[in-house]
């Protein structure tokens, strides 16, 4: 994505970071945000693959955002729980049957 000052500012605020937070993010100071988004710095063009990731946007289709990101987490995480408590189940069935 082509970041400007206004991308960046509207970008993080939809993702809920801070330019504090943000900035721990990538490395710098967060006085370096601010002065991107205020348009007293420009910001690198080294720095546009980061704030892609970072803020879970790009122009490559192949890119999963950050959102989509932490909900595939989420489900996996979920189910291997319930997996886990399957397991449990069976192997108490199984042990309760050769106690017979």
């Amino acid at each position: 994505m082509q970041w400007n000052k206004e991308t960046l500012r509207e970008v993080r605020l939809k993702a809920k970071l801070s330019q504090t937070a943000l900035a721990n993010e990538l490395g710098v100071h967060f006085r370096t945000v601010q002065n991107w988004e205020k348009g007293i710095t420009p910001i690198p063009i080294t720095v546009n693959p980061a704030l892609d990731k970072i803020l879970g946007v790009s122009d490559n289709p192949d890119y999963v955002s950050r959102e989509e990101y932490n909900r595939v987490v989420a489900a996996l995480d979920a189910s291997t729980e319930l997996n886990k408590k399957l397991t449990d189940i069976i192997q108490s069935g199984i042990s309760g049957e050769s106690k017979n």
